[in-house]
């Protein structure tokens, strides 16, 4: 009996076994299975992923290569297109060119017209000056004419018709220097007598010059700046006068009285002149009262600044003769016939014992007695140009010694 419990107690325990282990054998592989099925789950969004990180780079890669082939596009448009926009400016530049080109031979065409007709009008006027002489042109010695310095345009129609006249005619060129021409502008009314100091003055010079002897030029002061003729001009302009201010100015100054303070310019030991200070003063002094409102009297602001202007010119003048111990001297250029500066230095010659002189008014502005006078003191001395003689905007009269 017993054995039989055993027996049937093993079965059953047996069977229960066998259930358990099938369960847990199941278990087990449902666990693997699900295990599998995550990792087959993993590596499928993984490949998704790598897919999708994949298109992503081939979509990034592939906008690039668009972007850098347009920019290279791009690039080359902008080489082409400023290629092209070189191309067009070297074609309006040689247009240019061109235009420029034809526009200068027709001013030269203009300009060699205007040349033979001022020519044959100097050759009408000196027939006319021969017949006036009684004289011809053989018994003329030689052929004076200005070189320079002074308005270039004027200056070439000149030299080339006393260029051609001394070509014809075999007669020697004589070159002569403006400010050499109204320095011997006084020699026109007596003879020059030496050693003299020239004070020269006009819109373009303000100098003083010590001659030993004819033709002999030394420049021993100047102005620093502005002529005192074209510092007239402009004082005139300011205080409303017409061109050229400086007769105008002089006649005002000689009915005003000096009321106004302006500064002395460079009232030093040198004979150097300065008048832009002078000059700048006026225009500002203008300007302020007309800001207050205030009116100016222009007879007393010219006698004010030509009584400043007169009396440095005079001062250094008169030291000058004192220190290079000379007793002559002359007045040139056309502010030589300005009255005020005219009665200060002959009322300082007088005291002092120095022999002034100055040229009538007709000869104070540019004539061509001066410079006939001045070239035959130059002829004498051997100054000769040949047919290369140009004329000169600018020169120096001081090369001559």
């Amino acid at each position: 009996m017993d054995l039989i419990i055993n027996i049937a107690v093993f079965l059953i325990a047996a069977v229960i076994f066998t259930f358990v282990g099938m369960f847990l054998r199941k278990k087990t592989a449902e666990a693997k299975l699900k295990g599998a099925e995550n990792e087959a789950q993993r590596i499928i969004e993984m490949a998704n992923k790598e897919a999708e990180n994949k298109k992503k780079e081939e979509i990034f890669n592939a906008k690039e290569e668009i972007m850098n082939a347009r920019k290279d596009l791009d690039q080359e448009i902008r080489e082409r297109r400023g290629e092209v926009q070189q191309q067009e400016r070297r074609i309006i530049q040689k247009e240019e060119n061109l235009e420029r080109k034809i526009d200068l031979a027709e001013k030269k065409e203009k300009d060699l017209l205007l040349k033979d007709e001022e020519l044959e009008k100097k050759k009408n006027e000196l027939d006319e000056i021969l017949n006036k002489s009684n004289m011809t042109l053989d018994e003329i010695d030689a052929i004076g004419v200005t070189y320079g310095p002074g308005l270039i345009g004027s200056l070439l129609i000149g030299v080339q018709a006393a260029k051609t006249i001394a070509l014809v005619t075999g007669k020697p060129l004589i070159p002569v220097h403006h400010i050499a021409g109204h320095i011997y502008a006084n020699n026109l009314e007596k003879r020059l007598q030496f050693p003299l100091i020239a004070l020269v003055v006009s819109g373009g010079h303000s100098e003083l010059i010590y001659m030993k002897e004819d033709y002999s030029f030394e420049r021993i002061g100047g102005t620093l700046d502005d002529a005192v003729g074209e510092c007239y001009d402009k004082v005139g302009k300011v205080i409303g006068v017409p061109y050229p201010g400086g007769p105008k100015v002089d006649k005002l100054a000689h009915e005003g009285k000096d009321t106004y303070d302006l500064p002395y310019p460079l009232d030093d030991k040198s004979y150097n002149f300065s008048f832009s200070g002078i000059k700048s003063a006026v225009i500002n002094l203008v300007h302020n009262e007309k800001q207050r409102g205030n009116e100016i009297n222009v007879y007393d602001l010219a006698t004010s600044f030509q009584d400043v202007v007169v009396d440095i010119l005079t001062k250094k003048t008169m030291r000058a003769l004192k220190e290079y111990n000379v007793k002559n001297l002359i007045l040139a250029g056309g502010v030589s016939a300005n009255k005020g500066l005219r009665d200060s230095l002959e009322e300082a010659c007088k005291k002092e014992n120095i022999d002034f002189s100055v040229p009538r008014m007709s000869y104070c502005t540019d004539n061509a007695a001066m410079i006939g006078a001045a070239a035959y003191y130059a002829y004498k001395k051997g100054i000769v140009a040949d047919q290369t003689l140009t004329a000169m905007a600018t020169d120096t009269l001081y090369k001559y010694k």
